[in-house]
């Protein structure tokens, strides 16, 4: 039986804690091979949750008191 548990802590061990949880939160703009990405980080158990949201974004950013915007 500590086989298994052992197994089942290595393999979950992003949502199996005995200490304080807590929640954080990251957001990444990639230009491309995002589902690879994500497969990777649940693969290396960094992550336990994702939200892709693939949509038409409009970057827009202050240069030197003027906005640009990159559609």
């Amino acid at each position: 039986m500590a086989a298994r548990r052992d197994a089942f802590e290595k393999a979950f061990r992003n949502v199996w804690a005995t200490g304080d949880t807590g929640v954080s939160l990251i957001h990444v703009t990639l230009p491309g091979h995002s589902d690879e990405y994500v497969s990777r980080l649940f693969g290396q158990t960094m992550v336990a949750d994702v939200a892709d949201v693939k949509t038409d974004v409009k970057k827009s950013w202050n240069n030197h008191g003027s906005y640009r915007y990159d559609v």
